[in-house]
């Protein structure tokens, strides 16, 4: 084999592996989101179920990027856990500066949810919890929901908001927060104070 059969052979090699790893990642859509955020000051406590979906007929495996708010104020996450929900499996993840990086593998024509349980620590009255990120997926969430509890002793306001439902349980207040279509524009921030 000559040298330019040689290189022609490689080029097309590592042409359809970039197809391939291309195709896979427009493949695989996250779609819907539910997340649970529990105000305990100084903690943060975050519960999220996250649901992606194969609509390959090919099994995928894709890099997933977790990203966290972590500034002076608001520390890296503690007791990070990622959960495989279909089959109860922990993923195992790699840290970053500012985010976790799993792989999740999906079968085909499938739908795949991940939970991701934190805690964070902030020293200001402040959370911030990152919506931005969906937008590289490149469409919106079908739906997504975010339900924020906290102690009734404070006081909480939140951007960005929704469909709005607020409860009372067991001297916690619980803010249910709904999008339908949702391609957030700015993060979920939260802040509060004591009741005087």
């Amino acid at each position: 084999m000559d040298f330019f059969t040689q290189i022609r052979k490689t080029a097309l090699i590592l042409f359809f592996l970039i197809g391939c790893q291309f195709l896979s990642a427009q493949s695989v859509d996250f779609f819907r989101e539910y997340i649970e955020i529990e105000i305990e000051p100084p903690l943060c406590n975050v519960m999220g179920f996250y649901y992606f979906k194969n609509n390959a007929s090919m099994p995928v495996d894709r890099t997933i990027y977790y990203p966290f708010v972590v500034t002076k104020f608001i520390s890296y996450p503690c007791d990070i856990t990622i959960t495989n929900m279909n089959d109860s499996t922990n993923i195992s993840f790699v840290k970053t500066d500012s985010a976790a990086l799993f792989r999740l593998h999906l079968e085909p024509r499938s739908i795949t949810q991940v939970k991701v349980v934190f805690s964070q620590k902030t020293k200001a009255q402040q959370f911030e919890y990152i919506l931005t990120t969906t937008r590289k997926w490149g469409k919106s969430l079908d739906q997504a929901e975010y339900r924020v509890t906290h102690p009734a002793s404070i006081e909480v306001n939140m951007h960005p908001s929704g469909l709005f439902k607020k409860t009372f349980l067991n001297g916690k207040i619980s803010h249910y927060i709904q999008h339908k279509n949702f391609m957030p524009r700015s993060n979920l921030i939260i802040n509060w104070s004591e009741i005087k």
